[in-house]
């Protein structure tokens, strides 16, 4: 299996296009940090990736990383370690439709999984969103879903930090989900990143896995740390959805340079009943 695709200045120059596109919705928007994917591969087992559209471009971080896409189809690339000696290592990915998909790849005798699916990611369909009236009119639902009474009460904790989804809202084509964050340690909680996805509610070994990430329309409020003894509450706007009994809504944060991993499951029955603002 060889490498592939691009040159290295044809690949940083799409890279710069799409974080100046990036920029430019910034202005109006939050941003939210897509955690990397975590990959395992081995030297003797290769490792199929199917994307959303047709691959562009492929950066490896390691040259013991071998990519490849698939003849037949555009949007397949095979993976596989050079050698057992392979060390973690990252991969990013760059398709047609102008999105940057990010793995750690890590090295595994016999792999998790060797058929690995991306759904296309949630975009920003609200139409309360149009306009000076509209980005009104959604500040206001923050607002109201901030203090309203709680519906909901799902928790995930680590080393004296916590969060909390404690609401749950919708209103016409938007769901709101209230986020409580608390840091009872002495150490303050530094905010690497923060994801909402769709994921199978168990994964059977060697099967595909499939994510779909969920991208927010707004975000109440920009959090960067919780400070020691410190509590927070955030609303996270997005595209309203529903559930299978087959799937679960996962909000996960990630502490940067830190072990303190949260991650917060909602059932399908509790993202189906939301109470309606």
């Amino acid at each position: 299996m060889h490498s592939i695709i691009k040159t290295p200045s044809q690949i940083m120059a799409v890279i710069i296009l799409i974080l100046a596109k990036s920029i430019a919705i910034a202005q109006e928007n939050q941003i939210f940090v897509i955690e990397p994917l975590l990959i395992e591969v081995s030297s003797n087992q290769t490792v199929a990736i199917s994307f959303p559209s047709a691959v562009k471009a492929v950066d490896r971080g390691s040259p013991q990383l071998l990519a490849q896409k698939v003849k037949s189809t555009e949007n397949v690339l095979l993976i596989k370690a050079a050698s057992p000696e392979m060390k973690p290592t990252s991969l990013i990915v760059i398709t047609t439709d102008g999105q940057l998909h990010s793995f750690e790849v890590t090295y595994q005798s016999v792999p998790s999984a060797t058929s690995v699916q991306l759904l296309p990611r949630q975009h920003s369909v609200a139409a309360v969103l149009s306009g000076q009236q509209g980005q009104r009119r959604l500040d206001s639902l923050i607002r109201i879903a901030k203090e309203y009474q709680s519906n909901i009460r799902r928790k995930s904790s680590a080393g004296k930090v916590t969060a909390t989804l404690d609401g749950l809202f919708i209103k016409e084509n938007l769901m709101l989900l209230r986020l409580k964050l608390e840091n009872a340690s002495p150490i303050n909680y530094d905010i690497e990143t923060m994801r909402i996805y769709i994921h199978d509610k168990k994964q059977i070994r060697r099967s595909a896995i499939q994510q779909q990430e969920i991208l927010p329309v707004a975000v109440s409020d920009t959090i960067n740390q919780i400070k020691t003894t410190e509590q927070q509450t955030i609303v996270l706007a997005i595209p309203k959805l529903t559930l299978t009994s087959r799937k679960r809504l996962s909000i996960s944060l990630t502490e940067q340079n830190g072990a303190r991993q949260l991650t917060i499951h909602v059932k399908p029955r509790q993202i189906n009943r939301p109470a309606t603002l």
